[in-house]
């Protein structure tokens, strides 16, 4: 009766599986027609681990019925544990950054929860299997399903409070994302709220890029024009937070590094910046920049693309990366070097 009782649960969640499974081809094909599909990027660099995923969760299951057939249920158990913890390991290592249709995330960890509390319910089988001719007669199995049915009273009680725990980390989870995509696009409008102001403030502009050395200005012209490098130079702080709080997308970062260097670049801006402001930043964004000072006051190169310039891009790579490199920034480099040499190889 024990053995078939798992083996019922083991059919049952099977069909749960290729259910999930038909669910998510669904999804994919509704999702793949509106960006963001499910990958972003380089679909083939996910492409193994999915199939590697998908293949852990049929052998696994496989395995699973066969050694309740075979051997019994605790060792049906032990491979749908290690098989489980595998495949988990292995999506959330490779995939999960990648899935970003909320439905498929939603469903995955529906499957997750499922299997877990399967594992649960063949674990309590397991031990009731082994403890079933201990604690009854001989041949005293009438009373088994006294046995049995507290066992899975609690199993209930204990998925149903697992996929309210889940549900809520899911939940929690979404908003926490809904949330920082606002604090993000925010910093874009502030971007674009800076484009406005220098429309309508040309003589604040022409003293930040046109000037050759520190400007001669009045009191209030001295405040106006440090009130206006300070919206730069927020803009910046917040973009490099925002990276390492893993909330900018690191190809935008990207796009943002070499907008930093050319601010570094400029004469008025490395003047104020050294006269006392650096000392308003908190110190990753205030190195930074010094950086991008130091190099840029020495790079005889104006396209931002030079040897020395990519010394700064690797500088904002380790910041982004909270000290290991960001790939997209050195990417970034690299691109626009090669987009930069297309039109002299016409």
């Amino acid at each position: 009766m024990i053995y078939f009782l798992a083996e019922s649960l083991l059919v049952v969640f099977e069909f749960a599986t290729l259910l999930v499974g038909l669910l998510i081809v669904y999804l994919i094909r509704q999702l793949s027609g509106r960006p963001p599909a499910l990958v972003r990027g380089k679909p083939a660099r996910i492409r193994l681990p999915a199939y590697s995923c998908a293949a852990i969760a049929l052998g696994t299951l496989a395995l699973t019925h066969a050694a309740i057939i075979l051997w019994g249920t605790l060792p049906a158990f032990l491979i749908l544990i290690v098989g489980l913890a595998g495949g988990v390991w292995l999506y959330f290592r490779t995939l999960a950054s990648h899935v970003e249709g909320t439905p498929i995330r939603y469903v995955l960890f529906v499957w997750i929860t499922l299997a877990i509390s399967l594992a649960a319910l063949l674990g309590v089988v397991s031990w009731g299997a082994w403890r079933a001719p201990l604690l009854l007669s001989d041949g005293d199995f009438t009373s088994l399903a006294s046995v049995v049915a507290p066992l899975a009273q609690m199993a209930g009680i204990l998925i149903a409070a697992l996929g309210v725990v889940v549900a809520n980390i899911f939940t929690s989870q979404q908003e926490q994302k809904a949330a920082s995509r606002s604090i993000y696009q925010k910093l874009e409008f502030g971007a674009i709220e800076l484009f406005r102001f220098e429309k309508d403030h040309a003589d604040l502009v022409d003293i930040l890029w046109f000037s050759d050395g520190p400007p001669k200005l009045s009191a209030q012209q001295a405040h106006h024009f440090e009130q206006y490098v300070c919206q730069y130079l927020n803009l910046f702080e917040m973009a490099v937070r925002l990276r390492i709080d893993r909330v900018m997308p690191p190809d935008v970062f990207a796009s943002w590094v070499p907008w930093m260097y050319e601010i570094c670049a400029l004469d008025s801006f490395a003047w104020l910046w050294r006269d006392g402001l650096r000392t308003h930043y908190v110190r990753a964004f205030r190195e930074l920049i010094d950086t991008g000072i130091e190099l840029a006051a020495v790079d005889e190169d104006e396209s931002g693309l030079s040897a020395t310039a990519e010394k700064f891009y690797a500088a904002a790579a380790r910041v982004a990366g909270s000290g290991k490199d960001c790939q997209h920034v050195h990417r970034w480099l690299a691109e626009a070097r090669r987009a930069n040499a297309e039109p002299a190889a016409r």
